[in-house]
């Protein structure tokens, strides 16, 4: 069953993102989000991405709980959304290097200064096709990744990023073969070429 969803978030992410929103848009993002996966961590952590319930460390300062507002992984610049999923030096590399290992896999080039824009990386990239689904996919474990790195004061490493990818793959894979949909799963991860 999906959960309500607070219409008033999306004010928040037109400014810091520099677009507008219509409804149907951002009651898409939830359908993105509902649609991308059936694992209910990566549904939950993009729920609470979308409606800024993730704390920064903006929030904590603000809270009076740290001394600085400064990003947890870098140490350089306010810790924003932005700044923490996209613009940090540290982020910045690891999305790169994603990206490079994405079209290498794929044959397919994506990235945040060609197609994808920070809108699709933070909201989520329309599904047309099994390659949008699965690059959604992608993404929610990246930000998720992203934020639990953030969490243990460490910098991301593509390494350990790879692993979640693949043991999302793995999971997907099980569930396939315990509901006899090998196939569909073939055709949608078989995309990578591992």
């Amino acid at each position: 069953e999906k959960i309500p969803i607070d219409l008033s978030r999306k004010c928040k992410w037109e400014i810091d993102l520099s677009i507008q929103i219509h409804e149907q848009d951002w009651m898409g993002y939830f359908d993105i989000l509902y649609s991308s996966t059936n694992n209910n961590k990566l549904k939950f952590f993009q729920y609470r991405l979308l409606h800024r319930f993730l704390t920064t460390n903006i929030d904590r300062y603000n809270w009076k709980q740290i001394e600085s507002s400064s990003c947890q992984i870098c140490g350089l610049h306010p810790e924003t959304y932005l700044h923490l999923f996209i613009d940090c030096e540290y982020v910045k590399i690891l999305w790169a290097k994603l990206f490079n290992w994405f079209a290498r896999v794929t044959h397919l080039h994506y990235g945040i200064d060609s197609n994808l824009s920070k809108e699709e990386i933070i909201l989520g990239l329309a599904i047309n096709n099994d390659l949008d689904k699965l690059l959604n996919i992608i993404l929610l474990i990246t930000k998720q990744y992203i934020y639990a790195v953030k969490c243990a004061s460490r910098h991301p490493n593509l390494n350990e990023l790879y692993k979640r990818i693949y043991k999302q793959m793995l999971v997907d894979k099980h569930v396939a073969y315990k509901t006899n949909k090998l196939q569909s799963f073939n055709n949608f991860w078989g995309i990578i070429a591992w």
